[in-house]
């Protein structure tokens, strides 16, 4: 607890000093400012964890509603902005108690990731992540088929993203004929339609090594519905189509 309230200390004498520096002053003495500025920051930490591993109350709902309507078996999450994951995150969002999750943090090239399933509809067997996707491997369904999930959020940074498309192959390599859905924001468009408003000379190579992915790992680009793009700027002057389901050919 000292420890604790020397750091609480600490951070409101950093707070204070720089509201003196930029002509800020509280009424009162120093000393009452300085404790009203930990018992500040002492609510603000209560809060901030009590937040942790929460969805906004409009996220939630919208989740729900999602997974009610479209009655979702596995649901695949990017940049959640959690710090951490655990059952009472899940329960929040899910249609009920029978619910399995992985849950990638971020490695700061690239965001979280949240994996949830029904565990009567699938059976975990193995998980793996590396920078910008998480895989989970296990059996679906009654006939117990073998598959595995991935979900990406990949890097921005075009070297990053061809690397992730090479670890990506790789692995499907090593176990060509398991049955693979890989969705999630890939950062990368295939053809220039599929980006209006943003110029940028990376555009070409960048749609040729997703492409080359593409093909070389035998992958089908399941088409959208009702829409051209899934990402668009809040003033609509830059739109994108980043997000996807590719799904192998078996």
């Amino acid at each position: 607890m000292e420890i604790q309230n020397r750091d609480l200390e600490w951070e409101a004498k950093e707070i204070w000093d720089f509201a003196k520096k930029i002509g800020i002053f509280g009424n009162g003495s120093i000393r009452k400012s300085s404790e009203k500025l930990i018992e500040l920051e002492r609510r603000d930490r209560e809060e901030r964890k009590m937040n942790e591993g929460c969805f906004s109350g409009k996220e939630e709902r919208e989740i729900r509603r999602c997974i009610a309507k479209d009655n979702v078996e596995f649901l695949c999450i990017q940049e959640t902005k959690l710090e951490d994951v655990d059952r009472r995150t899940c329960l929040s969002i899910w249609k009920n108690e029978d619910c399995a999750w992985r849950f990638k943090k971020s490695d700061g090239a690239s965001g979280e990731l949240l994996c949830i399933w029904d565990k009567s509809i699938f059976s975990e067997e193995s998980y793996w992540d590396i920078e910008g996707a998480m895989g989970i491997q296990g059996k679906w369904g009654k006939e117990e088929r073998d598959c595995e999930v991935i979900n990406v959020y990949a890097p921005c940074n075009h070297r990053k993203r061809k690397e992730l498309w090479t670890e990506l192959l790789n692995r499907f390599n090593q176990d060509p004929d398991r049955r693979r859905c890989i969705v999630g924001d890939f950062n990368s468009i295939r053809k220039p339609s599929e980006r209006k408003g943003n110029k940028n000379h990376e555009v070409d190579r960048d749609m040729a090594a997703f492409n080359t992915f593409i093909d070389e790992a035998k992958l089908i680009d399941l088409p959208l519905a009702r829409r051209r793009f899934t990402w668009i700027k809040s003033n609509e002057s830059y739109m994108s189509r980043l997000d996807r389901f590719l799904i192998s050919v078996s």
